[in-house]
């Protein structure tokens, strides 16, 4: 049976939070290290662009891995991994290419030096999972962050029933269009981060924050 958590025992829960500074801190807030977020948009604006300028940034703080299932660790993304200005001096920066789920699952319980912080681009490569299995990757690996990338379906939200639940489940979602990602916190909402500034000014007007900021 599930323990009841009074309000004392809420209150003496004790959270691990991003150590965000300047502008992140400001439009993120305290997040938690823990639980998963999710990055989305159509193809072509700029999503795996600003999941690895995240990751490079996340990278200051831990050691973080970047699954690139739909790409793949080829040239390409050696190239965007260059363009999103990583470099070999970002030694807290891990790549992996497509891996299943059950593989993830094998190498974060064996591996004790497992990253904490794992990006899965994209979703919508995982044609096997459902729904459920992100609810139980996030439950049976409580101290890990999962970022998830997705595709956007016609109606302006994730594609696939996976990529709907983990923004369901998502502590901060970032809707990527035009070259920006709108930057969603539980609670808040709206901020605009720009991936490339002469393009999103154009599409979105006045420029809030770069990604580099």
């Amino acid at each position: 049976m599930m323990r009841r958590l009074s309000v004392s025992n809420l209150n003496a829960q004790r959270f691990k939070y991003m150590p965000f500074l300047g502008e992140w801190k400001r439009i993120l807030g305290e997040l938690e290290r823990t639980g998963c977020w999710i990055i989305y948009g159509k193809e072509k604006n700029g999503k795996s662009t600003f999941a690895l300028k995240l990751a490079k940034s996340l990278a200051k703080i831990e050691p973080v891995l970047y699954i690139s299932a739909e790409e793949g660790t080829g040239s390409s993304y050696t190239k965007a991994v260059a363009r999103a200005g990583i470099t070999e001096c970002d030694r807290n920066f891990h790549s992996w290419p497509f891996v299943s789920i059950a593989d993830l699952r094998q190498e974060m319980k064996e591996n004790r030096k497992c990253e904490r912080i794992i990006f899965i681009d994209n979703l919508t490569v995982y044609t096997d999972i459902k729904a459920e299995d992100i609810i139980a990757l996030i439950r049976d690996f409580p101290r890990t962050l999962f970022i998830f990338i997705a595709h956007e379906d016609d109606k302006g939200e994730p594609q696939g029933s996976p990529a709907v639940r983990a923004k369901q489940m998502a502590y901060a979602i970032f809707h990527v269009k035009g070259l920006a990602a709108f930057a969603t916190v539980r609670g808040t909402g709206g901020e605009r981060i720009d991936i490339d500034k002469d393009t999103a000014d154009l599409v979105h007007g006045e420029r809030k924050l770069t990604i580099d900021s």
